[in-house]
């Protein structure tokens, strides 16, 4: 009887102390580099609300305890690439993809208010206080020295006129991956195409996108002070990686077809008449013409 009476008490226990574990709810997403412990949403007047100053890209909305802090609980769109545009009652899918906000803009002074339903429903509302074309960027992220992130250390540098650059320090063949991403968005992401295996030296690359993707680009051996050169031709995303003064060669090449490119970094297609640096068989070279 004691015993039984003991296991009654530890169940009442248990059923009080779940009783307090409080749902936490929370926004993580690229505008703060998917935290959960940020942008948690709060309950005014039966609300769940929160402001944020500046949010663009996609995020998720995860519920969670302090008890049990994980990703399983979330909610995103039906589809990956679906937006939620602004001052509109929108549903979420729960264990849905990632959901984006309007591709180049970002949201100002944001109230940012969910309503959970029954069966898993939620319903999110961004209300801004101005909507603001956002400034074009261009990051590379990856394995180290690369992050998995967009922030200061993954954007790419603009050279030109719809042209960008990155320098990678050091990464080796058997481990290092990387994307190139537009705005700092999942769904905006540019690889390889699918009958190329692997990044090599000198060679231009046109890129897939924008897409959310899994896959990754890899490299035919490994890097050292390589700088990773993407160009916005309209439509299309084209990429090639050059050895720089000191570099080590990825590939053994010879005869590879010169790639020109203007000191802004421009491709030239019939260089004449200045100064160019000329793309060959992995290494970059300033020449004369």
């Amino acid at each position: 009887m004691k015993k039984i009476f003991t296991l009654a008490c530890a169940a009442i226990a248990a059923i009080s102390f779940n009783a307090n574990a409080a749902d936490i709810w929370a926004m993580p997403g690229t505008y703060n580099g998917w935290s959960l412990e940020n942008n948690l949403f709060e309950e005014v007047d039966g609300v769940l609300t929160q402001k944020i100053a500046e949010i663009k890209g996609d995020f998720k909305v995860v519920k969670y305890t302090d008890e049990v802090k994980n990703w399983d609980i979330a909610w995103g769109v039906a589809a990956a690439g679906d937006i939620v545009e602004a001052n509109k009652d929108v549903a979420l899918t729960f264990n849905g993809a990632n959901a984006n906000l309007p591709a180049g803009k970002v949201l100002k002074n944001v109230t940012v208010t969910i309503v959970p339903g029954a069966d898993n429903a939620l319903t999110i509302k961004f209300a801004p206080e101005s909507i603001e074309d956002e400034q074009e960027a261009w990051y590379l992220v990856g394995e180290a020295p690369l992050e998995w992130n967009f922030n200061d250390n993954t954007i790419m540098t603009k050279a030109g006129d719809n042209v960008y650059t990155k320098t990678v320090d050091a990464a080796t063949a058997d481990k290092f991956t990387f994307k190139v991403d537009k705005n700092g968005a999942w769904s905006n992401c540019y690889i390889l195409p699918e009958d190329v295996t692997a990044v090599e030296l000198g060679k231009e690359y046109e890129l897939v996108g924008p897409v959310d993707s899994q896959n990754n680009m890899h490299i035919a051996a490994d890097w050292t002070n390589v700088t990773v050169t993407v160009t916005i031709d309209g439509e299309k995303v084209k990429m090639v990686c050059t050895a720089g003064e000191g570099a080590i060669e990825a590939i053994d090449a010879d005869n590879t077809p010169a790639i020109y490119f203007n000191l802004m970094g421009q491709r030239v297609a019939n260089p004449e008449n200045g100064v160019f640096v000329r793309v060959q068989n992995g290494k970059a070279t300033k020449v004369i013409l």
